[in-house]
């Protein structure tokens, strides 16, 4: 593959699943405390698709700002860049769906463990709730 393609183009679903499935690789080492390679992630990227170094950097920074707005963690060396295709949300949401534990990386660390229950005794009763007033509402949207 050549090292800058010659047109600019839309990424197609197979590269960002294969983007995605990349990012998630090095999540997964980040939270694990395992040592990764950015730069040979993007070399062994870039045998299979045909993209420039640059343009995979810069997606792995758009998968970092989709993550962000979701509330999911990221890797911490890609910066949030926002100005992301419309299709990333729908390969990022596949990926999600087949790997669900993707969602929460650091359960993995945990093991088989049983987990400790939240109450030991009854729950306890809850205060009645005022309404939420419209604009707050809004606001919190």
């Amino acid at each position: 593959m050549s090292e800058e393609p010659s047109e600019r183009r839309n990424w197609t679903n197979e590269e960002l699943d294969l983007i995605i499935s990349d990012y998630f690789l090095m999540l997964n080492d980040e939270v694990a405390g395992i040592p990764f390679n950015k730069a040979q992630h993007n070399r062994l990227l870039r045998s299979k698709i045909d993209r420039s170094k640059s343009s995979i950097e810069f997606k792995h920074r758009n998968i970092s700002a989709v993550l962000e707005r979701l509330g999911l963690q990221k890797i911490k060396g890609y910066f949030p860049a926002q100005n992301f295709q419309t299709a990333i949300i729908d390969a990022i949401e596949r990926y999600l769906v087949s790997n669900p534990a993707a969602q929460h990386p650091e359960v993995l660390l945990k093991g088989f463990s049983e987990q400790p229950q939240l109450f030991v005794g009854s729950p306890p009763t809850l205060l009645p709730v005022a309404p939420m007033r419209k604009d707050m509402e809004r606001l919190i949207r």
